[in-house]
């Protein structure tokens, strides 16, 4: 046997003894056994036991041993350690629709473009799932952890071609360092986890540094995370839509508040985004929908059979292959025919498939209407072929008024848009008399606002009030 063999051999020696009848020790016994083969798979299993086996990167339990020495040396050499916590932005969607073997080869394609942006001795390990950590040691500032931090956003951006499919996804990536926002691996990895989180918040797609502020916006976030299920279904509001050439009421728009025992009267910019993030947005949308063609049914009663309740629906409750059914059901459950749902503007941004549900909605008989219009995605060549019947002016717009010249011309453009196109137009946000009397000057047929009516429960307006709200000019009388 070679010497180099001899190198790479492992082996067990066994001696015993040979004794004859008085116990006397007559010869020994050696014997050798290869054990190489099992000493390659302790190997392999204490690998496996520390490393991911999709990626060959490092796991939590090797982070978890690899950090706590690394903290322990900074502090005694007085260095700073950033950590980063990485979330694939889109990653899902990917893994969902074109299966786990792309997934996975996205997930390795990551994490080789993670272990390329950062040095030798620095650690790069994969949580689970599309969650990434990395621990840069002996950076000289917290800008440079920042730096390295944005490189890897960068490299993870990049298209990838994964077989025939070139795919782009991105990452959120929270960054917390040591010893300024947390002492031990508990407290930097959730320092840095709130750091991803807020940049979710922000945008994804992004880098975001821990701050002392994140931890209360954290809890608050899983506060209502927690509470939210089945408590927004007692909390419904609505709002008049009135007619302004009449001064007489035309509608309702549903709202949705939330008055949490320890926040107050949250309003949806608060939560819904939660709603959506948690998946509970389709079961309040249902609710909200449900609900309100029943309070419209009970209001038409009287004779108001005009009235129509706008309901708003979020973006994913809307592009849900299950939509129309529903509001099929509901229409049926109830016998009347909400005259309005509420689309946001942002669903503008995949015309071909949002076409199709408003053509849907339409053959229904229910007419759509495209909310905050002007902020943000409105496409005037798009609603030459979108068949919506109503915009909404948002807020941001009408609370400029009276303004200036140049603000009046803009409503009075819009405005001869809208004729133009044979769509109904409704300004929010109205607030004064006196931007009521500009609309209204610049042939507005209807307007919502504070100055109009506030948002109450439903149960507040009775019969008695819908009768007489119902009557032209009322709600001059009440606003002199």
């Amino acid at each position: 046997m070679s010497r180099s063999m001899l190198r790479g051999l492992f082996t067990l020696l066994h001696i015993c003894t040979v004794k004859d009848q008085h116990g006397e020790v007559l010869q020994f016994v050696q014997t050798f056994s290869d054990i190489s083969a099992i000493r390659k798979a302790e190997r392999q299993l204490l690998h496996l036991a520390y490393h991911d086996p999709l990626t060959g990167l490092g796991n939590r339990y090797l982070l978890d041993q690899n950090l706590e020495s690394e903290l322990a040396r900074a502090l005694s050499h007085k260095r700073i350690v950033a950590i980063m916590f990485i979330d694939l932005d889109g990653f899902k969607a990917i893994n969902d629709s074109l299966g786990h073997h792309i997934g996975d080869r996205v997930i390795q394609e990551a994490a080789g473009r993670i272990v390329r942006q950062i040095r030798r001795h620095d650690e790069a390990v994969r949580l689970g799932g599309d969650e990434f950590v990395v621990m840069i040691p002996d950076v000289l500032s917290s800008g440079e952890g920042l730096l390295v931090a944005n490189k890897i956003l960068r490299s993870i951006s990049a298209p990838m071609q994964i077989d025939e499919q070139k795919l782009v996804i991105g990452a959120s990536i929270g960054v917390a360092f040591f010893p300024q926002d947390g002492q031990t691996l508990s407290d930097l990895l959730s320092a840095a986890d709130s750091a991803m989180y807020e940049a979710k918040r922000q945008g994804k797609g992004r880098v975001c540094a821990y701050s002392s502020d994140l931890v209360e916006n954290v809890r608050t976030r899983l506060n209502l995370e927690q509470g939210m299920h089945g408590a927004l279904q007692r909390n419904e509001f609505v709002q008049p839509v009135i007619d302004l050439y009449e001064s007489r009421l035309m509608g309702f728009e549903a709202l949705i508040r939330w008055n949490h025992p320890e926040f107050g009267l949250l309003f949806p910019d608060k939560f819904i985004s939660i709603a959506e993030d948690t998946g509970l947005i389709e079961s309040i949308g249902s609710w909200v929908l449900d609900q309100a063609a029943a309070q419209i049914k009970k209001w038409a009663q009287p004779g108001r059979d005009d009235l129509f309740m706008a309901v708003n629906v979020s973006a994913r409750q809307f592009r849900g292959n299950y939509f129309l059914n529903e509001l099929k059901t509901v229409i049926q459950r109830h016998n009347i025919l909400p005259e309005q749902i509420e689309i946001t503007e942002s669903m503008l941004q995949d015309f071909h498939s949002i076409r199709k549900m408003v053509l849907g909605m339409r053959e229904l008989g229910v007419s759509v209407a495209i909310e905050d219009f002007g902020n943000g995605y409105s496409s005037l060549a798009l609603l030459k072929y979108l068949p919506v019947s109503r915009i909404k002016i948002d807020r941001s717009f009408v609370i400029s008024l009276p303004g200036t010249a140049r603000d009046v011309g803009l409503f009075s453009a819009i405005m001869q848009m809208a004729n133009s196109l044979e769509l109904n137009v409704t300004a929010e946000g109205v607030e004064t008399f006196d931007q009521s009397q500009i609309l209204r000057t610049m042939g507005y047929p209807a307007v919502q606002g504070y100055f109009w009516g506030r948002p109450k429960a439903a149960e507040d307006y009775d019969e008695a009030w819908i009768k007489n709200s119902s009557v032209s000019g009322y709600f001059l009388a009440e606003n002199k």
